[in-house]
């Protein structure tokens, strides 16, 4: 009696599945990722959907970014400087020497961010 209960509830649950309605289908498709994020070759990452070159996101930043010292002179004009004198261009701090409302400035300036770090009266 037993074997007869179960070989009648497992034709009733192939017939249950086998004359289930069809579903239509959206045509979305759904992916699962687990782990870390691959940046391959392909020319977009399939995480963040930026482009990549040769493995390596775009959005990276760079690592030793420096402001140029054209750069830094035109931020100093636009701080309000004017007849703008390189005194040294080269290492962390770049040095100065403008006018500004009729006084002259020694100025000293962040080459990494172009704030000024300090304003010497001459």
């Amino acid at each position: 009696m037993i074997k007869q209960s179960i070989i009648a509830a497992g034709a009733l649950a192939a017939a249950v599945f086998a004359f289930q309605p069809q579903q239509a289908h959206a045509g979305a498709k759904v992916h699962f990722h687990v782990g870390v994020p691959y940046h391959g070759y392909y020319g977009h990452t399939p995480y963040y959907g930026g482009p990549v070159y040769y493995g390596r996101p775009a959005y990276r930043p760079r690592r030793h970014y420096r402001v140029g010292c054209r750069k830094a002179r035109r931020m100093l004009r636009h701080r309000g400087f004017r007849h703008i004198r390189v005194r040294d261009c080269h290492g962390s701090r770049y040095v100065f020497t403008a006018r500004r409302h009729g006084e002259w400035w020694k100025v000293r300036m962040s080459s990494r961010t172009g704030r000024i770090v300090r304003l010497y009266p001459i």
